[in-house]
């Protein structure tokens, strides 16, 4: 059996966080700032929704992708934390 890598594809970790009504993206990196630099002109798109780069943790070698919660975004759970995946797109 054979798989194909998915182009424009990434693994990331979907945090919603109601209290500051904004949702996050969240996925490691091994080069430190040379692959983050990658990203920071990047968008990520998850579940039809665009995500704009925040910050990166050098310490945890994680980046973060967010976006504000509209009053239109149903959260049905505020600790939503799931394992999927995001197309990347040039901005």
């Amino acid at each position: 059996m054979q798989a194909t890598i998915a182009p424009n594809k990434i693994s990331v970790h979907h945090t919603i966080r109601e209290d500051i009504h904004r949702e996050f993206l969240t996925f490691s990196i091994e080069n430190g700032w040379d692959d983050v630099k990658k990203f920071v002109n990047k968008v990520l798109i998850f579940e039809s929704k665009e995500y704009f780069f925040s910050a990166w943790n050098s310490d945890r070698n994680e980046v973060y992708f967010a976006r504000q919660l509209t009053k239109d975004d149903v959260v049905l759970n505020p600790h939503n934390i799931c394992w999927s995946s995001a197309t990347i797109k040039n901005k």
